[in-house]
């Protein structure tokens, strides 16, 4: 029977690779016998693609430099991505995920239970999933006095316990330190959560930060936000008092009805406030390594840095972010601020999202730079070195200096 070829592609290092699969004509899976194989591509690269010269667009007239360009466009831009084909199935890996989460809920409500018992009738101890950045979904114990306002509510991520458990730590054991770890981080008398309801007491701390939109497509319908090329502007609440949520409580579109405010002006006192309360700095990366070896020595670590994340010294590159590293990624759309650092370097730059805490600027006039190596790296460090909560994109940006404007490449 006659069918057409669907072909794998994927990067190992800077080798890229090739292979033909056909899928079963009943039901446009990839073949059973092939399908391990497929799993093995994606375990090798989770940004391999499965592209067809006749179903995919921008794959020209079917040229060798038609295709090759065809390719570079759907890997660059993560289209047509093997991992997300209806034709591929991930098997055990899939079920592995859905086993973890399984076993956290159940280890959680035991725990919910018992930690319930140990804190008396006067608490309100209950099992609470958290979306965080990135759809990224962490489960913890929401542990709060009876009769408080939600907001009051200390929350106690699981995964860290649970692995400890399985590590061999008792369960008695597990549930005396869930106790302490709630003592010790519950608000006494949080004045961020009394007032947080009248807007003249928030306004002058009302901030902004950087997300992707890829990825919190969810969140984004329930908060402010505005879109910035592929990212997405969204608003918060930096509390006083750095015990409470991580220091952050994110403003949402139910927040902007209590206050009786618009979004407008929300985004007009962030714009103020973010920079005040969040000044920028920008560093080198030789300054960079040479802080991080510093805490390094001070904390007994070994004098040196990893050979395969090490920026090679003297480096143009810097770092751009904030003086507290938290959300510093939000400092690229601080006015004035990359004017002000291309007039100092005489030239524009990219700008490659390492994070929602910062992004790193590379002096554009560098010849032996390239923009798909720049992407590329971009995706490996976010795939291997960046927790998946705080990746902020896999695209590449570029400053340009003579039109003053970010955009995307």
């Amino acid at each position: 029977m006659y069918r057409i070829a669907w072909v794998a592609i994927w990067k190992v290092g800077r080798s890229w690779n090739a292979r033909a699969f056909w899928l079963n004509a009943d039901s446009d899976m990839i073949e059973d016998e092939d399908m391990q194989d497929a799993r093995d591509i994606v375990a090798a690269d989770a940004n391999a693609i499965f592209i067809n010269e006749y179903y995919c667009a921008h794959m020209g007239n079917g040229t060798v430099e038609d295709i090759v360009a065809g390719i570079r466009f759907h890997y660059g831009n993560g289209y047509n991505m093997l991992a997300d084909s209806t034709a591929y199935e991930p098997g055990e890996n899939l079920k592995k995920e859905e086993t973890i989460a399984m076993e956290i809920k159940d280890f959680a409500t035991k725990v919910s239970t018992e930690v319930k018992k140990e804190l008396g009738t006067g608490y309100e101890v209950g099992l609470k999933e958290v979306r965080k950045n990135n759809g990224i979904i962490r489960y913890g114990l929401a542990i709060m006095p009876q009769g408080q306002d939600v907001k009051a509510e200390t929350i106690i991520y699981m995964e860290e316990f649970l692995e400890a458990h399985v590590s061999g730590m008792p369960f008695r054991e597990v549930v005396r330190k869930v106790v302490g770890a709630y003592r010790q981080n519950m608000p006494e008398d949080c004045a961020d959560i009394r007032s947080f309801h009248i807007f003249e007491k928030v306004r002058d701390r009302i901030c902004f930060r950087l997300i992707g939109r890829k990825g919190n497509e969810e969140l984004l319908e329930d908060v402010p936000h505005a879109d910035f090329l592929d990212l997405a502007v969204c608003l918060y609440y930096a509390c006083q008092e750095e015990g409470l949520g991580g220091g952050i409580i994110p403003i949402r579109n139910s927040h902007v009805e209590m206050w009786g405010t618009k979004k407008n002006e929300l985004f007009s006192l962030a714009g103020r406030n973010t920079p005040r309360l969040f000044p920028w700095t920008c560093s080198s990366m030789d300054e960079v390594i040479a802080e991080a070896l510093s805490f390094e020595r001070a904390d007994g670590g070994e004098d040196g840095w990893p050979e395969d994340g090490m920026p090679m010294p003297g480096t143009q590159m810097k770092v751009l972010s904030n003086v507290k590293w938290v959300h510093g990624a939000a400092c690229m759309l601080y006015p004035g601020v990359l004017e002000a650092l291309a007039q100092e370097e005489g030239c524009g730059f990219y700008i490659l999202p390492s994070s929602v805490n910062e992004v790193l600027l590379l002096p554009d006039t560098d010849e032996t730079l390239a923009a798909d190596e720049l992407k590329q790296m971009v995706m490996d460090v976010n795939r291997t070195q960046v927790a998946p909560e705080e990746v902020l994109s896999d695209s590449l940006y570029r400053y340009d200096a003579v039109r003053k404007e970010v955009m995307k490449i």
